[in-house]
């Protein structure tokens, strides 16, 4: 029921390649290659309107500099029909009590706001995160402002889904969260962005605190933990005894580094007694036996599946190992 909802109301807002509304007969008659007065047809269809419609975005406040970004990042709006297509999208931001300067921030920031669709996607999208956001005017301004584009919907229904309380989350709690999130780098266009935000509002700032000093104690630098959260998110979810006990496991082999940790900090997630504790076993007796010159790179030992890591570290010596008793 909650995803069918959540289906119907939010859709990916500002998709890049979100579908964009071109004036009738476009492609036949302004992108072809003929040539009328010295000039091409598309030449002048794109002078003409790219003006039209960078007047009216100066109205907005919007620079010289930020409107030929605008027309870089977005070609489309060179050929954009500005009654049709620009102004009813400028009236629906309007609508939701967002005021001429801040729309051009948004612009200028996410211009691809201007080439969604009207129905499809930005009418359902603003209407979803107002009713979300308990229609706060600041937090939809700041939602906007931030994520333009926005987080793909197949990752959000994943995370009300697997995560049902993040519907629940005050307005100041879902912000605080994005803070954190930005104040780190991260930003809704990672692939990740669902993964860092479940992890993160699965825990309060004391139990937060607690695992970035686990980390610590364990010889982790500060910029070090925060590359582990961005390559293993979940390794956060982990209790300070596991962390503990792998950090720990990974460096007495003498084999693998803090830095090599690091590299592959998803090893921290992976379960000690079904795959890190007989891996390594493993290949400690190869070592003893001299079966093997060098370990393999952390990478292989923990991403290998059952059946690659035995018939690269097992199959080939069973009979060597079967007379030595190992």
């Amino acid at each position: 029921m909650i995803s069918a909802q959540i289906r119907k109301g939010l859709t990916c807002l500002f998709q890049r390649n979100a579908s964009f509304h071109f004036p009738s007969g476009l492609a036949r008659h302004f992108f072809s290659t003929s040539t009328k007065g010295g000039g091409s047809c598309t030449q002048y269809y794109y002078s003409t309107t790219q003006e039209s419609v960078a007047s009216f975005m100066k109205e907005f406040g919007l620079s010289d500099t930020q409107l030929k970004n605008l027309f870089k990042r977005q070609s489309q709006l060179r050929c954009a029909n500005l009654e049709r297509s620009i102004k009813p999208k400028i009236k629906v931001l309007h609508d939701y009590g967002l005021s001429n300067s801040e729309i051009a921030e948004i612009i200028s920031k996410h211009p691809g706001v201007l080439c969604c669709s009207l129905e499809k996607r930005l009418i359902p999208s603003l209407s979803f995160l107002n009713d979300l956001l308990n229609s706060s005017h600041d937090d939809l301004f700041k939602m906007l402002k931030r994520f333009g584009y926005g987080v793909p919907m197949k990752r959000i229904l994943r995370l009300f889904i697997t995560f049902p309380r993040s519907l629940y989350a005050t307005n100041a709690a879902l912000m605080k969260r994005i803070d954190k999130l930005e104040s780190f780098g991260i930003h809704a266009k990672s692939t990740m962005y669902v993964d860092y935000f479940q992890v993160m509002g699965g825990m309060s700032d004391r139990v937060w605190e607690k695992k970035m000093q686990a980390f610590r104690d364990l010889g982790f630098t500060e910029a070090e933990i925060l590359i582990i959260f961005k390559r293993a998110p979940r390794a956060f979810a982990a209790s300070t005894q596991k962390l503990k006990m792998v950090t720990e496991m990974l460096l007495a082999t003498e084999k693998y580094s803090k830095a090599g940790i690091v590299s592959y900090a998803v090893a921290l997630c992976y379960s000690v007694e079904n795959r890190l504790k007989p891996r390594l076993e493993i290949l400690k007796i190869l070592e003893r036996m001299n079966l093997i010159e060098r370990w393999p790179p952390l990478g292989v030992v923990i991403y290998s599946t059952n059946d690659s890591f035995h018939d690269t570290f097992v199959a080939p010596y069973l009979g060597k190992l079967a007379i030595s008793g190992e």
